[in-house]
């Protein structure tokens, strides 16, 4: 910015300045820099790619589309251009059409390994995973320590049943890449799927703890393991979201009032970094700041967390490297409690409810006025004031 305060019109500037938006995630202001830069120079084959990986990057997917193809109309060969078009194809569940573009591609350069990578991909999203594996096969035969195609052909064994081939494959790429834990990762989702081909069919409370192009990673609550879903559209899926699914596939998505207290922990807000939307939750077991509390940042949570607050919230373990070994916090919600009236005495002297803790199954007792229309069996929110419990609001 400081050099194009001097040189407003500078192409390279403009265009670095823009990657750098994109690269930050922020689209709308790297679109607004390569369109004004396309204004004064609407040929630049870089700055219109960079726009079109925008728009992709955005889901615009058909906005993307239009800006290859008016780049291929005056460079028709233009590989970058032509792959760029063809992941947009991907990316809109139009395989066939990206399949003919890669392999178009291919046919000009054999030995293009992205494009091969993008085609193998394609066939495997289509299930047509023996295609898949030979495309990936190819690409290790040609450059063996290429990580992403061995990972592939792992993941295509595994998706076309071929589960012990699968787990196979990945010790192997962990002997030639001892340190890739994505390998390490795979196996684990390989392993488990085995484990729990016999009971395949149960349904699981799991929450959405990976996003990826592609595919989702889903965390078993219950059974705390992890699985891997390829889906049409990854984005419908947002991190933290909580879905029902059996081992073959996401059944539906899960809204948090819909999930049994069982699965819910309750326990109090210990500290919140004070620079970052972070922060930790008291370990029941461990009443301490020493890194073995439950740790959790402010996008799993449906309100603005303070120091104190009594929460309920789902514990899962996060594949994330830097998580390891650390319980996590997901779905956050401020502790409300519920009860059920069971009886109401009404006298001349005194008035009290009698009701039940519908998450605990304890009684209580509510020294009140009783609310007009009560009924037996009627759920209201309730809460602790000191030595008193009052009733609140009806539950609808």
């Amino acid at each position: 910015e400081q050099t194009l305060t001097g040189h407003p019109t500078n192409v390279q500037t403009r265009n670095e300045l823009g990657i750098c938006y994109k690269l930050k995630g922020k689209y709308d202001k790297a679109i607004e820099i390569f369109e004004q830069t396309l204004t004064g120079h609407p040929t630049n084959v870089q700055t219109r790619n960079e726009l079109g990986i925008c728009y992709k990057l955005k889901g615009k997917y058909d906005n993307a589309i239009e800006i290859f193809e008016q780049t291929l109309t005056e460079q028709p060969t233009n590989v970058q251009t032509r792959n760029e078009l063809g992941i947009c194809y991907k990316l809109k569940r139009e395989y066939d059409k990206a399949i003919k573009i890669f392999e178009q591609i291919l046919t000009e350069q054999p030995t293009h390994v992205q494009s091969k990578n993008e085609l193998g991909i394609c066939y495997k999203l289509k299930r047509e995973y023996n295609k898949a594996i030979e495309i990936f096969e190819q690409i290790l035969t040609e450059q063996p320590t290429n990580v992403q195609a061995r990972n592939e052909v792992g993941i295509c064994y595994r998706l076309k049943g071929e589960i012990q081939t699968s787990i196979n494959f990945f010790h192997k790429a962990i002997e030639l890449h001892p340190d890739n834990t994505y390998f390490q990762f795979q196996l684990s989702i390989s392993q488990n799927t085995l484990h729990q081909k016999v009971y395949a069919d149960k349904k699981r409370l799991g929450i959405v703890l990976n996003v990826f192009e592609n595919y989702i990673v889903v965390f078993a609550v219950e059974e705390q393991f992890f699985r891997s879903f390829e889906v049409p559209n990854p984005q419908d899926y947002p991190l933290y979201q909580a879905v029902l699914f059996s081992l073959e596939e996401i059944i539906k998505i899960i809204p948090k009032e819909d999930i049994r207290p069982k699965f819910f922990i309750e326990s109090t807000v210990a500290w919140l970094f004070p620079d970052r939307q972070e922060g930790f939750i008291y370990n029941i077991n461990n009443q301490s700041k020493q890194g073995k509390d439950y740790f959790f940042d402010y996008d799993a949570c449906d309100f603005e967390p303070q120091v104190g607050d009594k929460v309920h919230f789902i514990s899962v373990l996060n594949p994330a490297k830097k998580y390891q070994g650390k319980p996590v916090a997901v779905l956050i919600k401020k502790a409300v409690h519920i009860c059920q009236i069971r009886n109401c005495y009404n006298k001349m002297t005194h008035s009290h409810i009698e009701a039940f803790d519908v998450h605990t199954n304890t009684m209580l007792k509510f020294d009140q006025e009783l609310p007009q229309k009560l009924k037996r069996g009627q759920q209201f929110y309730y809460e602790k004031q000191g030595s008193k419990i009052v009733l609140l609001e009806e539950r609808k």
